[in-house]
């Protein structure tokens, strides 16, 4: 700290004028500094993919535990859809059966006509009743946890369900041929458009039944440093996490 003399014109008299900075504000300023540099450090330093791949496998691990569990819980049958480049939870649908019982009051109306004959459903019938007694599978939005989740830039995934491996990238690319090859007849890709039939890679059912499943997660090239998440056939689900000598 800085101290100056001045000397007071009425009464003679020397004043101390303090100037500057005290150490304790110094101290203040420094550590204010430091913790953003930290800051920074730990959001771009080279360690921060690990932090990232360490945050998605937590969060996947957590959101296939939940699910198993929900579906139990409330009845529901739930399943994971796998991308390349992510993956979202969906929920099996059943139907309001209205195709069904439609289908139904026509054959009985028609055999009530004609008792002495057999009643037979033509092929679109039959595929309406069907359809509608499936149900479908739709993707989860309004839940926290269970949605849909896209995987950093550079991110990627190992998958075998039950003992098969699952090439992610060829499904999506068989996937964009088949898109491709449908529109080459604009007329009547309008005509017959649907929405892309939803097929989960691995199922979570009420009856607490599981697909078993093996999972690694990496960045593209570092295969070594995979988080491994595993999944038995009760919906348990476990994570292995890197050595931390691999890192």
């Amino acid at each position: 700290m800085l101290a100056v003399n001045t000397r007071s014109p009425c009464s003679g008299r020397t004043r101390r004028v303090n100037v500057g900075f005290t150490m304790i504000e110094l101290l203040i300023v420094v550590t204010i500094i430091g913790v953003f540099a930290g800051a920074v450090a730990y959001t771009f330093g080279p360690n921060s993919k690990d932090r990232a791949i360490q945050t998605e496998a937590r969060r996947m691990h957590a959101a296939l535990s939940l699910a198993a569990e929900e579906a139990i819980f409330l009845g529901d049958e739930l399943g994971v859809e796998l991308f390349a480049d992510g993956y979202r939870f969906v929920r099996w649908e059943e139907s309001d059966q209205f195709f069904e019982e439609q289908a139904l009051d026509d054959a009985d109306a028609s055999e009530e006509g004609n008792s002495s004959e057999g009643v037979e459903l033509d092929s679109d019938e039959v595929e309406a009743v069907q359809s509608q007694e499936q149900g479908k599978w739709v993707a989860i939005q309004a839940d926290r946890l269970l949605k849909t989740y896209q995987l950093p830039e550079a991110m990627r995934f190992f998958v075998r369900v039950e003992d098969v491996e699952i090439d992610l990238i060829e499904m999506e690319e068989a996937d964009q041929a088949d898109d491709i090859s449908q529109l080459d007849d604009l007329s009547d890709a309008l005509s017959d458009a649907k929405e892309p039939e939803i097929e989960p890679a691995i199922l979570l059912l009420s009856s607490g039944e599981s697909t078993s499943y093996y999972i690694e997660l990496y960045y593209e090239g570092e295969n070594e440093n995979a988080y491994k998440l595993r999944g038995d056939i009760i919906g348990q689900v476990t994570m292995e996490e890197p050595h931390a000598e691999e890192f």
